[in-house]
């Protein structure tokens, strides 16, 4: 992962892959102290949206959470971006943050 001149190895593995309502992978990287941590994104339709919940566990230390927290806020974000400019037919399905 890259943020700004920040090069960050990640690792992790799919857990479990529900589709369409939920994916669970592990994440592990300097952030989380090289820690195995556990993502749970699920999502749940509603009407002609979808309501999306991120769920970080497993972090080592509460004093760890804040740049996760950082870091999804981020994720997402570009998420929304993109999804909503694929509505408006302004994108060609390629989210760039």
């Amino acid at each position: 992962m890259t943020s700004g001149d920040a090069i960050r190895e990640l690792s992790g593995a799919e857990v479990l892959v529900d589709r369409p309502r939920k994916l669970v992978f592990t994440w592990i990287g300097p952030r989380t102290d090289h820690r195995n941590t556990l993502v749970i994104v699920e999502l749940e339709p509603q009407g002609d949206e979808t309501d999306l919940a991120l769920t970080h566990k497993r972090l080592p230390t509460s004093g760890i959470v804040e740049a996760p927290t950082r870091g999804w806020e981020q994720v997402l974000g570009v998420l929304a971006k993109g999804l909503a400019s694929m509505r408006e037919g302004n994108s060609d399905g390629v989210f760039e943050g």
